[in-house]
């Protein structure tokens, strides 16, 4: 019995039936519990290796790893900022401040420094 979200196809032998985005959700408390202790975990991560890369002189002089910490810290700022938001607007339901100051910040975060982070990895 197929529903309406569900495609399925059938030959002599074999079914096939592809997952649905239904079939997989998790509960809005869920999501929010696994994202929030994944960015707690990571935040630290990229302080420890931002503050190695400055503080060694070696490690600070080596040209190969200026791209390196350029994309750590615009990653680090992804991280701290746009995921936040994006975490903490799927638990409520509501960005938390929706003016249009804040929507602009947003999107700067968000499309700016994926598409600069993907031109300094290049």
């Amino acid at each position: 019995m197929n529903d309406s979200n569900d495609t399925s196809i059938s030959s002599s032998n074999t079914t096939v039936s592809a997952i649905t985005r239904a079939d997989v959700e998790f509960s809005l408390s869920f999501q929010f519990w696994f994202l929030l202790s994944c960015e707690i975990v990571s935040l630290p991560c990229y302080v420890f290796v931002i503050l190695y890369l400055l503080f060694k002189k070696n490690q600070r002089q080596a040209i190969h790893n200026h791209a390196i910490l350029v994309l750590l810290i615009m990653s680090f700022f992804i991280v701290l900022f746009d995921y936040s938001w994006i975490v903490d607007s799927n638990l409520r339901g509501e960005v938390w401040l929706a003016s249009p100051a804040f929507c602009q910040i947003w999107l700067l975060i968000d499309f700016g420094f994926y598409s600069a982070s993907t031109i300094v990895l290049a």
